[in-house]
């Protein structure tokens, strides 16, 4: 494993403060950023936040795994390398307003916005990856995005709705993406085809820990190059897994998002659903 040297705190210029990390400008390259995870939970779109001891090293110490990984099998990301238990070091990319959601079997809001036929596909495996855009919007909930070809447009619906009762406005431009309805048409299927061969990839190694890979979270940027890479994190924040397919083996972060009251066993397991990950995404090399 690379390990950076480290860069004094009183170096480090934030430019984003979010709840769960904090992005910093490389003092010696304007083209590169320190991401520093916080030990932070949150859920239910920043509603619930909790702090989780050593959440901050654990999602830290995944992310660097995950990323390395993906790198060796040729997938574009961002990671350059790691700096300390909690920061690592990545491409300055310019953000795109995209969340990427990649399932191979229908939870959460899938279901809730296929509610007709919910009943029939729970539990089922997609043969074929079903893979989501969602606008990253917090004030609108991150609503489900359409492409809209004869009107040019981008259809916003809310996530947790049926698709006929859900409808909230149209947008001419996904924030971060072209102006240009055809070339961010062309880009959404290139990121498309990026985040299913990740999915892929890490569906695989996860397979041989006796782990299933439900859905998987992705954010994309523009590198320094314009290319378009896998950002952000990828740790029990960003995917659902259950262990032998059992839902009530879940490892990853919806104990917490989906319990009505945060109590102390609740602390426990999801303390060791990101410990888990840092241990198991650690034998994926």
């Amino acid at each position: 494993m690379q390990i950076y040297p480290p860069v004094p705190t009183m170096y480090l210029k934030i430019f984003k403060d979010a709840k769960t990390k904090v992005i910093a400008e490389d003092p010696f390259c304007n083209q590169q950023v320190f991401y520093r995870l916080k030990d932070v939970v949150t859920a239910k779109n920043g509603r619930r936040i909790s702090t989780l001891n050593k959440k901050d090293v654990f999602a830290t110490e995944t992310s660097c795994n995950v990323f390395r990984y993906l790198n060796l099998h040729a997938i574009p990301t961002h990671y350059l390398g790691q700096i300390d238990q909690n920061t690592f070091l990545a491409q300055k990319t310019t953000v795109i307003s995209l969340l990427v959601k990649i399932r191979r079997i229908p939870s959460g809001s899938y279901l809730k916005r296929h509610a007709d036929v919910a009943e029939i596909i729970n539990g089922r495996i997609f043969k074929d990856l079903v893979i989501d855009f969602q606008l990253k919007d917090d004030a609108l909930c991150d609503p489900t995005i359409l492409v809209a070809d004869k009107e040019k447009c981008f259809r916003l619906y809310i996530s947790e709705q049926s698709l006929g009762h859900g409808y909230l406005k149209d947008i001419k431009i996904i924030p971060g993406l072209s102006e240009d309805f055809d070339e961010t048409k062309t880009d959404l299927k290139i990121i498309a085809n990026i985040a299913e061969k990740a999915f892929l990839i890490l569906e695989s190694a996860f397979k041989r820990f006796d782990a299933d890979l439900v859905d998987l979270c992705l954010q994309f940027g523009y590198s320094p190059k314009k290319t378009l890479v896998i950002s952000d994190v990828i740790c029990g924040d960003t995917w659902s897994i259950r262990l032998l397919g059992d839902i009530k083996k879940g490892k990853d972060r919806n104990i917490y998002r989906e319990c009505d009251e945060v109590t102390p066993e609740i602390y426990i397991n999801l303390f060791d659903n990101y410990r888990w990950g840092a241990e198991i995404t650690a034998k994926f090399i």
